[in-house]
C-alpha cells in the first residue's frame, strides 16, 4: 500500500501540472517560412518571423522602452558517431524602441544599422521580419550525401538589464516572450 507522503506528492504534484498548464500558451514567435536555397553557388536562408503576442510586446515596449531581438541561425553537419559538426553560425540582432512623445515605435538591425519607423507596431514587425535573407557561405562547402541540420533560435530580451542583476536573480527568465527553436533536418 503506497505511503501516506507518495499519495500527498502526487496529489501535489497533480495540482501544480493542472494550475500551470494554462500557462504555457501557445507559441508566441512564429516562423511564417524557411526556404533553403543555393543563390549565386551561396548557401542562403530565407525566412519570415510573426509575433503572435502583439499586445504582450506593446505592453512590455510602452512599460521598458526597450527591447532587443536575437536570432541564432546554426548550419550543423550532422554525424552518426560524434557531435554534429557546426559549419556555419550567424547572430542577427534588432533592438525596437518606443518613442511616447510621438506614438511611434522604431526597429533597429543592428548588423546593417538599418531603422524602420512606424505608428503601428504590427506594420513595424511585418515591415522589418517578413523576409530575412541570411547568407551562410559558399554552396561547395556542403558536402554531396551527408545530412545536415539548420537551427534557429528566436528571443525577445531587455538589453538594458544590468549583468550583476542578472547574475544576482539567475532563476529569473529575462525573456519578454518565450524563445522559440525551429530545426530543419535536409540531406544534400
Amino acid at each position: 500500500m503506497p505511503s501516506f507522503e507518495y499519495i500527498l506528492g502526487l496529489i501535489l504534484g497533480l495540482a501544480l501540472v493542472m494550475i500551470l498548464s494554462p500557462l504555457a500558451g501557445a507559441q508566441e514567435l512564429v516562423l511564417d517560412t524557411l526556404v533553403l536555397d543555393n543563390v549565386n553557388d551561396r548557401i542562403q536562408l530565407r525566412f519570415g518571423v510573426q509575433a503572435e503576442e502583439m499586445e504582450t510586446l506593446r505592453t512590455s515596449l510602452d512599460n521598458g522602452g526597450a527591447l532587443r531581438a536575437e536570432c541564432s541561425i546554426f548550419l550543423r553537419r550532422e554525424r552518426s558517431w560524434w557531435p554534429d559538426s557546426t559549419l556555419v553560425e550567424k547572430r542577427l540582432r534588432y533592438d525596437l524602441q518606443v518613442n511616447p512623445l510621438t506614438q511611434s515605435y522604431k526597429m533597429i538591425n543592428c548588423t546593417t544599422q538599418k531603422t524602420i519607423k512606424e505608428n503601428n507596431l504590427k506594420a513595424l514587425i511585418h515591415k522589418g521580419w517578413d523576409k530575412i535573407a541570411v547568407d551562410l557561405g559558399p554552396w561547395k562547402a556542403l558536402q554531396s550525401g551527408a545530412t545536415y541540420i539548420v537551427e534557429l533560435h528566436l528571443q525577445f530580451k531587455r538589453p538594458d538589464v544590468p549583468v550583476w542583476l542578472k547574475n544576482a536573480l539567475f532563476f529569473w527568465s529575462w525573456d519578454v516572450l518565450s524563445s522559440q527553436t525551429y530545426r530543419m533536418h535536409f540531406t544534400y
